[in-house]
């Protein structure tokens, strides 16, 4: 016989139907809704999460996430060469980029919708996205992450984009 499902907790806040959910790691839980944001769970008990940060910059439907994690080869998540190329025009941007990449410890957020965008988060800092990946030229409907840390994403447009931006050095 088949084992019985029991719910073991349940997650409100969002306006509109939940699009997606990633587990990153066992206390974390990112969820994306019809309500344009994407929002960070914490585990406060073992069956209890409460909600942390909301995260902003979408302007239509969010219904892709993924993650990019941060290991003991790449602890800061990536460092993006175009970056490098931008600050070495840029140096007074250095500091400001190098902030960005220090602080993520565990690895970033990656949410995408109907607004065509790709949007990159630093899941401490949830006030705008850190980088906006754009080029689809409808609703990006799915995402991945490729071992070597590129963002993959699906649209309905037809085409699969594998954004080298985010390959991890």
């Amino acid at each position: 016989m088949a084992s019985q499902y029991k719910l073991s907790a349940i997650l409100q806040g969002h306006e509109l139907d939940v699009r997606a959910i990633i587990a990153p790691t066992n206390d974390l839980l990112v969820s994306a809704a019809r309500d344009k944001t994407v929002r960070s769970w914490t585990r406060q008990a073992p069956n209890a999460f409460s909600q942390d940060k909301t995260y902003l910059g979408h302007n239509h439907f969010v219904n892709a996430l993924a993650f990019i994690s941060a290991s003991a080869e790449h602890p800061n998540a990536f460092i993006a060469e175009e970056w490098e190329t931008f600050v070495s025009f840029f140096p007074w941007l250095a500091a400001v980029i190098i902030n960005y990449v220090r602080r993520s410890r565990t690895g970033l957020i990656v949410s995408s919708g109907s607004d065509k965008t790709i949007n990159i988060y630093e899941p401490d800092f949830p006030a705008d996205p850190i980088f906006s990946l754009i080029g689809h030229k409808e609703n990006v409907c799915t995402l991945a992450i490729s071992p070597s840390g590129h963002v993959v994403s699906g649209s309905w447009d037809k085409y699969v984009f594998m954004d080298r931006r985010w390959q991890l050095p």
